[in-house]
């Protein structure tokens, strides 16, 4: 390789390590409390480093291993703290946005541009609250890039590289299996080359051998140790109810038009904001679509990560009315205006896509391979978020990503010519909402678990406590799988009934049952009295953590 390209690479090393620092420094991953479900990883990887044993609980509904021993690797230096495991995402998110710069090279961006990609995914407000967690998330899309990116380029690749991308497909599959999507596509593309008479690849022989002991064994250890119940629930996959899937589907066009409208928006004002009828034309049909199948348009956003005050895991306490911001009435309805303000922007961020794609030449497009192995990818991906029984709203991340790497071979060259101002200041907002609403989420979930250590102190049980996810998963479900007894899953063993009695009482889901005479809340609730109240203050607003006991 040039010398000149390897110093274009320490460039963009420096630059998105500078990005990451500075979002660290400014909202530091030191709180030591857990994050959605990341309570069940981090003890899963504690456990690991204390005893040398991989034990999985039932909780875990994707293969999670390599996920666990990466972390492990920081812990292991550092400490099995929420902080070691925090700092591996920090790692693994700059390591993703490499492999994205890496992409947007390959595709024919220039350096600055493919930095600036690069950057937006770096500082993406959901990026960024999936790197300050121990969540899989960030995990699994930067094997999702890196195996794209090196099976792109594998015609330049020797045997011995493609036992390496066979690695890194193990690893990836290890820790969630949809990050082994781009190199099931590649087998696709293989398999309609063959039937067109030509000879299959043998370097793709070669990463498929070294991949696929690692699949064989994971199965045969999980059917020696058992099955978590979790990750047998998620294989009885089926097609939801056309609403759902029309919902499905909407969402994930909608929250792809948000989280990208850095990249569309300013791609469009490289053009001058041109508008090209062809593409008003079908920006209005789907947008017709969209709000006669839907009677509206859902949120492009998902109430978990991100929501109208701020953003993080809203897990700890799931009461959204306590969650809403601002509201005005539109159409005899009350919406928020933080609905309203992302859903104008993911409406005029796929018009500008529109636009765009008006200069686009299908012909061209199936010509370019990363374009094909891509767009075939983000085909695979969405299929699989069709039938999985739940959606959550973090499973449009992958999806943003995968878009975006499809999106990146479609460059023309008014794109090469100049750099987007705009996109550069869209990404700047995007990066400064997301650092408000992670210290605001910090800060309250401090307050959270402050309100929770004061019912302990009092000797209430756990099982009287509600708190929400984070707290019933450490307290009622983890003691069943850690400790002396090492027991690892063990629900599916259980006959219907005795399992979901198991259920009723430990499954961290079960947030306000009835039986619980406390909870922790962002305010009052109907059946309860308020036994005290703990104020919070952010950067930007001031609130109280409700304690309630039932009447």
């Amino acid at each position: 390789m040039p010398a000149t390209r390897w110093r274009e690479r320490l460039i963009a090393v420096t630059v998105l390590a500078a990005c990451s620092l500075a979002v660290g420094l400014v909202v530091p991953p030191t709180d030591e409390l857990p994050h959605c479900d990341d309570w069940d990883y981090v003890e899963t990887a504690r456990h690991f480093l204390a005893t040398g044993r991989m034990v999985l609980s039932d909780w875990p509904a994707f293969t999670l291993v390599g996920h666990v021993l990466w972390g492990s690797l920081f812990g292991a230096i550092l400490g099995p703290s929420y902080f070691a495991f925090r700092l591996s995402m920090f790692v693994m998110s700059w390591l993703g946005a490499m492999g994205i710069y890496e992409w947007g090279r390959d595709s024919g961006r220039s350096q600055c541009q493919a930095i600036w990609i690069a950057a937006v995914v770096l500082l993406n407000p959901l990026n960024m609250v999936y790197q300050n967690s121990f969540m899989s998330d960030v995990t699994s899309v930067t094997a999702f890039i890196w195996l794209a990116v090196l099976l792109n380029r594998r015609p330049q690749h020797r045997a011995l590289s493609s036992v390496g991308t066979g690695l890194l497909a193990a690893f990836g599959y290890l820790a969630r299996q949809t990050a082994v999507i781009p190199l099931i596509a590649d087998c696709l593309i293989e398999a309609m080359k063959v039937v067109r008479g030509r000879r299959l690849d043998r370097r793709l022989l070669i990463t498929l051998a070294t991949f696929a002991p690692f699949v064989v064994g994971y199965w045969g250890w999980l059917f020696i140790r058992g099955t978590p119940y979790s990750t047998s629930v998620t294989a009885r996959t089926a097609l939801p109810a056309p609403v759902e899937l029309v919902e499905r589907l909407t969402i994930l066009a909608l929250a792809t038009s948000l989280y990208l409208a850095p990249v569309w928006i300013g791609g469009w004002s490289q053009i001058r904001f041109r508008v090209v009828r062809k593409g008003l034309i079908a920006w209005g049909s789907l947008l017709a679509i969209m709000l006669v199948l839907n009677r509206g348009l859902p949120a492009p956003y998902e109430r978990q990560e991100v929501f109208d005050l701020g953003i993080g895991f809203s897990d700890s306490i799931v009461e959204m009315q306590h969650l809403e911001g601002p509201a005005v009435e539109a159409f005899g309805t009350r919406v928020s205006v933080f609905r309203v303000g992302t859903t104008l922007l993911a409406v005029l961020s796929l018009f500008a896509a529109a636009q765009l794609a008006t200069q686009l030449r299908a012909s061209d497009l199936l010509q370019s391979r990363g374009f094909v192995r891509s767009s075939l990818s983000l085909s695979i991906l969405v299929g699989l978020l069709c039938i999985v029984p739940t959606m959550h709203g973090r499973y449009a991340w992958p999806v943003c990503v995968a878009v975006l790497m499809a999106w990146q071979f479609t460059v023309v060259p008014t794109e090469r010519s100049s750099f987007p101002g705009v996109g550069l200041l869209l990404t700047a907002i995007y990066a400064i909402g997301g650092l408000l609403g992670l210290q605001d989420n910090s800060v309250c979930q401090k307050t959270i678990w402050q309100a929770i250590h004061q019912l302990e102190a009092q000797g209430v049980d756990p099982n009287e406590i509600n708190a929400g996810l984070e707290y019933g998963g450490l307290r009622r479900f983890t003691p069943h799988y850690r400790g002396e007894e090492h027991r690892g899953p063990y629900l599916a063993r259980l006959s219907p009934l005795h399992r979901d009695a198991e259920i009723v009482v430990n499954s961290p889901f079960n947030i306000f049952a009835p039986r619980r005479q406390y909870s922790v809340t962002y305010g009052p609730l109907p059946g309860t009295d308020v036994i005290d109240e703990l104020e919070f203050r952010s950067w930007w607003r001031t609130g109280k953590i409700s304690i309630l006991e039932r009447r």
